[in-house]
């Protein structure tokens, strides 16, 4: 596994960005993939109530794994 990390972009809010990357082994055979939209926001979330389970946890298809739930919380760029 790799990290490569990427510093001094000057990304916009609002705007979506796409991350391609192109790996090439030994005898120069080359892969891509490819990322889903990425949108950059960099406004705080709307404050409410965060209610930290303890030992239950749900999978949101939209969102990813989530270890809270939160109750009057959005953040109105990302639809959260």
């Amino acid at each position: 596994m790799f990290l490569i990390s990427i510093t001094g972009l000057n990304l916009t809010h609002n705007e979506y960005y796409y991350v391609t990357v192109e790996i090439v082994n030994n005898v120069n055979k080359k892969s891509r993939a490819y990322s889903n939209a990425i949108v950059v926001d960099d406004t705080h979330p709307v404050g409410g109530v965060v209610v930290e389970l303890s030992s239950e946890y749900y999978i949101n298809s939209t969102f990813g794994f989530s270890p809270w739930e939160s109750v009057d919380c959005s953040d109105t760029d990302s639809k959260i």
